[in-house]
This record gives C-alpha cells, sequence and structure tokens, in this order.
C-alpha cells in the first residue's frame, strides 16, 4: 500500500471548532497533530494485500485518529473549565458591583444575599456565553458505521483514505 495522505471528511467543522480555542498553544498544538499523520504515513510500513494485512499505516490511522480526538476532548474539558471560572467571576463582580451601588454594610448577610440574587449576573451570564462557548463538534460515529471512534461520545473523525495498492 502506497498511501501517503489522509484528508478529514468533516475537516472544515473541525478546523472551525479548532480555531475557537481561546488559547493559541491549544490551536497550534491540534494544527500539529492533524498535520503529523502527512509525516507518518511515508515512513510506515504499509503491510500486504494477502490476507487483508493492512499492516502499519492502518494502524497508524487509527493511533493518530484517537491522539486527535484526545486533545480534542482535552481542550474541550480545559475551556470548559475556564469558561466556568470566567462566570464565577463575572457573577462576583456583578455582585461586588451592585453592593457597592447600595451600600449594604459588611456584616449585612440578608442584604448581601439579597443583592446577589438582584444583580443581574444571571442576565449578564446567559447573554455573554454563547459568545465564549465552542461551536458544536463533530459527532461520534459508532463502530458498525465502520467509523474510528474514541471515549468521548461526542466526538468522530472520518477520513477518506487515498492511495494505491502495489
Amino acid at each position: 500500500v502506497n498511501l501517503k495522505h489522509v484528508d478529514l471528511v468533516e475537516g472544515a467543522i473541525l478546523h472551525k471548532a479548532i480555531a475557537a480555542f481561546q488559547m493559541m498553544e491549544w490551536r497550534n498544538n491540534m494544527y500539529r497533530e492533524i498535520d503529523a499523520i502527512s509525516q507518518i504515513l511515508p515512513t510506515t510500513s504499509g503491510g500486504t494485500s494477502f490476507l487483508n494485512d493492512m499492516g502499519g499505516k492502518a494502524e497508524a490511522i487509527r493511533t493518530w485518529i484517537t491522539n486527535v480526538l484526545r486533545n480534542i476532548i482535552h481542550y474541550k474539558a480545559e475551556h470548559h473549565r475556564y469558561l466556568k471560572e470566567a462566570t464565577i467571576t463575572l457573577e462576583l463582580a456583578l455582585w461586588k458591583k451592585r453592593l457597592s451601588e447600595i451600600n449594604v454594610p459588611e456584616g449585612d448577610e440578608e442584604g448581601r444575599a439579597k443583592c446577589r440574587v438582584k444583580c443581574g449576573a444571571d442576565i449578564v451570564i446567559k447573554n455573554v456565553l454563547p459568545f465564549l462557548e465552542l461551536p458544536n463538534m463533530p459527532k461520534e460515529v459508532s463502530k458498525s458505521d465502520g467509523g474510528s471512534t474514541a471515549a468521548d461520545s461526542s466526538m468522530e473523525i472520518n477520513v477518506h483514505v487515498e492511495g494505491t495498492i502495489i
């Protein structure tokens, strides 16, 4: 098998999702990971067509897909963690602003609690979050569909393989 190139079937969706990662380091790591298959395939054994032995190239593609998905899952989780921290910080800032506006005394716990409820954080956060969330990622394909899967049920990478059997 003279396989040297793999195309992502939903590459545009995947690249759009990666471009939405907030950290440049995450984007760069993902683009390097996606491009890595082009470096791996030319130097990997292709196996034989006898007995359907796909050899190292098929295993390299499976490993590559798994690594790409694992990294996306990791970065999605990190993004969610940062988003949660940001919403907590935003809520606290709005609460503090509300407290200073109506001059609630330091020991007035009931007044402080009322300010927290009425600070408007629920409205602000509801309207800010859509701008910070990641776009929808590709969905997972089950193994019965012939696709490769990873541990996260919300992810898939479909590949189109081009090459010649020699």
